[in-house]
């Protein structure tokens, strides 16, 4: 099994929060394609579509960074949480030095 070492867990959540603040939005074919590419060639497909999942759940049931804003799990819609992410992208910092 191929964990992510916490500089490129960190480095991923900065680009979607990035990318969601620039576009207001993130489909999961838009993180897809902004991320997919970046994952190790030694992972599968399968492997890494279950790391950009895992990424997401992280990112939103634990970092309260983001949420889905449609009614939808098939086809979710990232939103940033504007209330928590001043607060959580300064903890990400503190933990990403850190490592």
């Amino acid at each position: 099994m191929v964990k992510l070492r916490i500089p490129l867990f960190c480095y991923y959540k900065d680009l979607i929060i990035n990318f969601i603040k620039e576009y207001k939005k993130a489909s999961r074919d838009d993180i897809d394609k902004l991320i997919l590419d970046k994952l190790s060639n030694a992972l599968n497909e399968e492997q890494k579509r279950t790391k950009i999942k895992n990424l997401l759940y992280a990112m939103s049931k634990k970092d309260c960074v983001i949420f889905n804003n449609s009614k939808s799990t098939i086809k979710p819609e990232w939103c940033l949480r504007e209330n928590k992410i001043e607060f959580k992208i300064e903890l990400e910092n503190r933990i990403c030095t850190k490592a």
